[in-house]
């Protein structure tokens, strides 16, 4: 893939509103990972409760 087709590529996601795209196996580790980075945006949020609750889902997803 060249340059422009990356740019293209990462204009698409950001319109589709897409915040991250992986190809791959996923770890514990990773699932983690993204689980805790994506506790830590909520709860900056001003919508605490919302946040719990969506948090509680993805976690929820993790797990099965």
């Amino acid at each position: 893939m060249d340059l422009n087709q990356a740019i293209g590529l990462r204009n698409q996601l950001r319109n589709n509103k897409v915040i991250m795209a992986y190809n791959g196996a996923i770890s514990d580790d990773l699932m983690l990972t993204l689980a805790d980075l994506l506790k830590s945006r909520m709860l900056a949020q001003d919508d605490p409760k919302r946040s719990k609750t969506i948090f509680s889902v993805l976690w929820k997803a993790f797990k099965t």
